[in-house]
């Protein structure tokens, strides 16, 4: 959209993530045995230790807790990204960038038209985290995860919000659209997140809190395509779809059904409208309830094998 360098825009968006998880620890000792010596004339100059009494108060700045750096700064990073990459770009329109001579080659001149709006950039990010410390005693990840991530994740568990997703995903493919793509924001930035908190309970040896992730459309639903295949080697009388489900039946068995939806079409095909839209959003509650309900038949999905891994791996590897 902006025409800037996306690698530049990319690395401000990490570092401004990087100041805006960066914290300070402070640990206090105890030096009452310490032989009658002075700690306040041996540490008055040392930046970051502080004298109370006998007790040494040690700070440390600068530090990247790794608490914020998995699940929970999820959220964070997609925002602090955004935000900065945009004062970024922005600036970079605008030519708030350092003028060099003509004479300067591009190559040599390119990194330095950067550094103005990088700068900027960071330091609006930094002085917004700062603001936001002192006002509310917490760090910005803090902040973002109790007000955004966990409600958004809670309300994500609802049985009717993950059936709604399913069925306006096959909604925008009624009609030709990527409805994968069109729901990537929900599907990642909320599903997503909750398939991180389940692998890193997992790793931890802890219960599995979600029962529904982006992993569970692509384990229990998109393979609706596959239903339909059956159905018409089984009972249609149709020729059309015959050759359509003999050339689609691999790359369906590898979640890959565009094929099938273009070749048949189920796109704007009225007759087939009805069961486009129904089928996953059945498929999608059976497989939510016998999940939820711990009936044996899946388990709460742990780590992302990828879509098209492929039916078979998927069962027996139960994700």
């Amino acid at each position: 959209i902006y025409k800037t360098d996306t690698l530049s825009s990319g690395l401000v968006a990490l570092s401004s993530f990087i100041i805006s998880i960066s914290n300070s620890m402070t640990s206090t000792y105890n030096l009452s045995n310490n032989n009658n010596i002075d700690l306040t004339t041996l540490f008055t100059d040392v930046e970051g230790i502080t004298v109370t009494g006998n007790s040494l108060n040690v700070t440390i700045s600068g530090l990247l807790p790794g608490t914020q750096i998995n699940s929970n700064g999820y959220f964070t990073a997609i925002i602090i990204g955004f935000l900065s990459s945009i004062i970024f770009c922005k600036l970079m329109n605008k030519n708030w960038t350092i003028k060099l001579p003509d004479t300067v080659p591009p190559a040599i001149a390119k990194p330095f038209l950067s550094i103005i709006p990088a700068l900027v950039s960071l330091y609006i990010i930094a002085i917004l985290t700062f603001l936001l410390n002192r006002i509310t005693g917490k760090i910005l990840t803090d902040v973002i995860y109790e007000i955004l991530q966990r409600p958004m994740l809670g309300l994500s568990q609802s049985f009717f919000v993950v059936i709604l997703v399913a069925f306006l995903v096959q909604f925008f493919w009624f009609f030709g659209i990527h409805g994968g793509n069109v729901m990537a924001p929900i599907m990642e930035g909320v599903f997503g997140v909750a398939l991180l908190v389940n692998l890193e309970a997992y790793q931890n040896n802890e219960t599995i809190p979600y029962v529904w992730t982006s992993v569970s459309y692509g384990s229990f639903v998109w393979y609706a395509t596959l239903g339909l295949l059956i159905a018409i080697f089984w009972v249609s009388k149709n020729s059309h779809y015959k050759e359509v489900a003999k050339l689609g039946i691999m790359p369906v068995l590898f979640n890959i059904g565009e094929p099938v939806m273009y070749g048949l079409p189920t796109v704007l095909n009225p007759i087939l409208f009805i069961p486009f839209l129904l089928c996953p959003a059945v498929m999608s509650s059976v497989a939510y309830l016998v999940t939820d309900f711990k009936l044996g038949f899946s388990s709460n999905t742990k780590c992302n094998l990828g879509n098209t891994t492929g039916l078979i791996w998927i069962l027996f590897d139960r994700i």
